[in-house]
């Protein structure tokens, strides 16, 4: 054989080797590849069935927990049930005892129907009984209060009516004195159309002031003094005017610090009545303007 093909077999021979050696390898690695396959199936499957077992027994427990859900929402369905009924029973009694307590009140203001009231009290209950016993006490006050109040009630209308008689005496009085008022304003205009202007300012002093509040009959004025409350008197007499309208003339009846109450005396012709903000002063020289 000639040295190129002993070189060619010697290359066979080690490649041959090197094959079967590699071969050998892989198959090996191939095995081990395929045993942790093997083993890894087994503990994945052992895992699964560990899962399985789990969800299963969760599942028992969701069931065994709904169960007890619905148990407990029964109970609940019925201890409001009972907790409605008992409302309800509440606000019967709360009604009967406001119906009782109506029933009580009413045995004192109608005395002639006490007696059936208080029977019908002691047929519903024992502590009914005490109640009409209170009530009767009550009543009985009560009808000593009437009869109190009746002999106040007489007194006072004894009084009203000699009041009244004081008071008719009053207003003949009231009325003369107005006659006699406006006989003397008829004078005074007489005086102060013959003396002049001026005469009434030279007989009482200057005061100025300001209409606070009228009465409701129109007549009677509060006036606040703007000027001259030191020498302001009862007696005085205020012309009330607005701007340059003459309205009236008023006669002082007291006087309490800055205020006066007076009273009006006459009232101009076409004039609708006094009004808060009107003017008044002792200078009646305003008096026709």
């Amino acid at each position: 054989m000639s040295p190129i093909g002993r070189v060619f077999l010697v290359l066979n021979l080690a490649l041959a080797a090197a094959f079967v050696a590699f071969a050998g390898t892989y198959l090996q690695q191939a095995t081990n590849y395929k045993q942790q396959f093997e083993d890894l199936q087994t503990s994945s499957q052992t895992e699964i069935d560990d899962v399985r077992k789990q969800r299963a027994d969760a599942v028992t427990q969701v069931g065994q927990l709904s169960r007890e859900v619905d148990t407990l929402s029964g109970d609940k369905s019925t201890l409001s049930n009972q907790a409605a009924e008992q409302t309800r029973e509440i606000e019967s009694l709360e009604q009967r005892l406001g119906s009782f307590e109506s029933e009580l009140t009413k045995l004192s203001a109608l005395q002639e129907k006490t007696s059936d009231n208080i029977s019908l009290a002691l047929e519903q209950s024992q502590q009914s009984m005490t109640e009409a016993r209170d009530a009767t006490v009550a009543r009985q006050e009560a009808i000593a209060e009437r009869d109190r109040k009746d002999a106040e009630l007489t007194a006072a209308n004894n009084t009203i009516d000699s009041l009244r008689t004081d008071i008719t005496a009053q207003q003949v009085e009231v009325a003369s004195l107005n006659q006699s008022i406006r006989e003397k304003d008829v004078l005074l205009a007489v005086v102060a159309e013959r003396l002049g202007p001026t005469v009434f300012s030279d007989i009482q002093p200057l005061v100025t002031g300001t209409v606070a509040r009228v009465g409701n009959n129109g007549n009677s004025l509060t006036i606040a003094i703007d000027a001259g409350a030191d020498v302001l008197k009862p007696g005085f007499r205020f012309a009330i005017y607005s701007g340059d309208l003459y309205k009236g003339d008023a006669v002082v009846n007291e006087i309490e610090g800055s205020f006066c109450f007076a009273t009006m005396t006459a009232l101009q012709d076409g004039v609708s009545g006094i009004s808060m903000g009107d003017n008044a002063s002792t200078n009646l020289s305003r008096i026709g303007r």
